[in-house]
């Protein structure tokens, strides 16, 4: 039996979405993690879990009130993004995924607002060609969707491609959202070929209140998380990396472009 550490090790919160409610949790070091569709207790949960330690709402007496501001400040900033007031991000991030998942986030991290690429063109940006599978693979274990815009990493087809769910009906949940969020920044995909850069995007996804708008059912998508080294990461429109990080290389596997 695991047991979980008295402190709390992180804090959540709600903010209104266009499909519902998104969760957003922080720990002294920035945000930790974006949920855009499970329900409260699966989300803390899973959470408590994955952090080895207690998490609780902003407003327990024990979250301390610096936690609090950042998730203040996050969940404002997602509400302005979703109102189109806002383009990028200016929050920190504790980012705890693996050196290879912290290289194609980083390479995702930078994609503009309405700016879209395929898996192979991002493979081939953070310098490993030939794998649009394993850069897929980074973008849905994203721990922090909306703030790292996975959702703008797209099928080299201009089509969608993936965005979590391991059932049929997650999966449509899930690529509900990803249209919706590629939406709001102007982007249509799956009406034109994909050229190297486009205009549109792609996201990790865990839908379950997302049912309430793309009316299917979706549940938590199992994926294992290599979590690390990791620093607060600062935002500031682009994603800013530690260079003292070591990256590894992609997986052993050679894949075509998505």
């Amino acid at each position: 039996m695991t047991t979980l550490a008295a402190t709390p090790v992180a804090a959540f919160t709600t903010c209104p979405a266009p499909w519902g409610m998104l969760h957003v949790a922080a720990t002294g070091a920035g945000i930790v993690a974006v949920d855009l569709g499970a329900e409260t207790p699966d989300f803390a949960d899973a959470l408590a879990r994955r952090l080895h330690g207690r998490v609780l709402p902003a407003e327990d007496g024990e979250v301390p009130a610096s936690w609090r501001a950042t998730l203040d400040a996050a969940a404002r900033q997602i509400g302005e993004w979703f109102a189109g007031e806002r383009r990028s991000f200016e929050v920190p991030i504790d980012l705890r995924v693996s050196d290879w998942d912290r290289l194609v986030l980083g390479g995702a991290a930078r994609l503009q607002y309405g700016e879209t690429v395929g898996y192979g063109e991002l493979a081939r940006r953070i310098g490993r060609p030939g794998a649009a599978q394993a850069v897929g693979g980074a973008m849905g274990r994203n721990p922090v969707p909306i703030l790292i815009p996975c959702h703008r990493v797209i099928a080299g087809d201009g089509t969608l491609g993936g965005y979590g769910g391991s059932t049929y009906a997650d999966r449509q949940a899930a690529l509900a959202i990803k249209r919706r969020l590629l939406a709001l920044e102007g982007v249509r995909p799956g009406s034109e070929p994909a050229t190297a850069t486009n205009r549109r995007g792609s996201n990790p996804v865990r839908p379950s209140v997302a049912r309430q708008w793309a009316r299917a059912a979706s549940s938590d998508s199992p994926v294992s998380r290599s979590e690390s080294s990791h620093s607060a990461t600062s935002w500031a429109g682009l994603l800013i990396l530690d260079p003292t990080l070591r990256t590894t290389g992609a997986p052993k596997e050679s894949h075509r472009g998505a």
